[in-house]
């Protein structure tokens, strides 16, 4: 039995066939609830786009490539799922390309999306320098952040407000009755997530009048090792904090390793609050609070914007989502 075919597709979502192509190929704007209607009746159907004769006939490959710098952490993890799963759904194949936070890498990832003509490129490695800036501009291609941003605006992103959750966090330890509170950041020069969180940090507890000294404010990398390291150098002092921020889960639970180790109860003698909302964060024990992003809605709406701009469409601006604070088990009224 054959299987079913853009006509099908088209009597399904109620639209002509030539609609149904132009969602497809991008060849002239559709409204909102046209594309939607045929995506729907695309994934219903079970129906896929003829990818080479698209190709032939477009000059577009299907293709989008999405660049990511640690494919161990699970946060690029959930975004990579939220767009891989929706790019199933609208027949488009994802190129995935680890770059490992290098610059360099970055660049010839871009190199190789340019070499191959990949429709649209989402990025997701953190703060742009002039070098990519140069090659988003080289592509020739539409180029979408996701969980970063472009101060300059000139590439449209989707991301979390990160100074808000910042203060979020520090907000939640302060009601608690916390005054002694340290923080482990990434680097302050990360314009798109560390520095962010270390301005609504530092604004949030210099309002409370509990500004924490420079030795408990340490910059760390963003692995659970760095975490951990940095954890145990605070938690040894003779005057330690009772509650420790941290710029991601991955640091946090790097935190609560060696909280463990040192025979230290979380938390009733430390409070850990972290920042991102993996999903693993709620399966440690104590489960983290921290304070949570969209991360699938993040990579899913990257995806949707990019199919936006392969069409044609005019890019919108930078478009940012409000976190949300996911109290669980690793905070508590402290003791001392």
């Amino acid at each position: 039995m054959p299987g079913p075919t853009i006509r099908d597709v088209a009597n399904l979502a109620g639209v002509s066939v030539a609609t149904v192509s132009r969602v497809i190929s991008g060849s002239a704007p559709v409204s909102p609830a046209t594309r939607k209607r045929v995506e729907e009746a695309m994934a219903q159907l079970g129906w896929r786009p003829n990818m080479a004769a698209r190709s032939l006939v477009h000059g577009r490959t299907g293709l989008y490539g999405v660049i990511v710098p640690d494919v161990a952490n699970p946060f690029f993890g959930e975004l990579a799922t939220g767009m891989t799963r929706e790019a199933a759904r609208l027949g488009i194949q994802i190129v995935m390309l680890h770059t490992d936070f290098s610059e360099e890498q970055d660049l010839a990832a871009l190199d190789l999306c340019r070499e191959h003509r990949l429709d649209a490129v989402i990025y997701t490695s953190g703060t742009l320098g002039d070098a990519h800036r140069d090659a988003f501009r080289k592509l020739g291609r539409p180029v979408v952040l996701a969980a970063t941003f472009d101060p300059d605006g000139e590439w449209p992103g989707i991301l979390v407000d990160s100074e808000i959750g910042a203060r979020m966090g520090a907000r939640h330890l302060l009601s608690l009755g916390h005054r002694k509170i340290a923080l482990l950041g990434g680097p302050e020069t990360d314009q798109v997530a560390a520095g962010p969180r270390w301005r609504g940090w530092r604004a949030e507890l210099a309002e409370a009048g509990c500004l924490p000294p420079a030795e408990w404010q340490l910059e760390v990398r963003w692995k659970q090792q760095h975490g951990y390291q940095a954890a145990i150098s605070l938690l040894r002092q003779p005057e330690a904090p009772t509650a420790i921020l941290c710029c991601s889960d991955m640091i946090a639970l790097g935190v609560l390793a060696a909280a463990a180790d040192l025979g230290i109860s979380v938390p009733h003698e430390l409070s850990v609050v972290g920042f991102d909302g993996q999903a693993i964060a709620g399966f440690w024990r104590p489960p983290l609070t921290t304070i949570g992003q969209p991360i699938g809605l993040i990579g899913r709406e990257a995806l949707h914007l990019a199919t936006r701009l392969v069409a044609g469409e005019e890019p919108p601006t930078t478009r940012w989502l409000t976190p949300e604070l996911i109290v669980r088990g690793s905070t508590a009224t402290p003791r001392r």
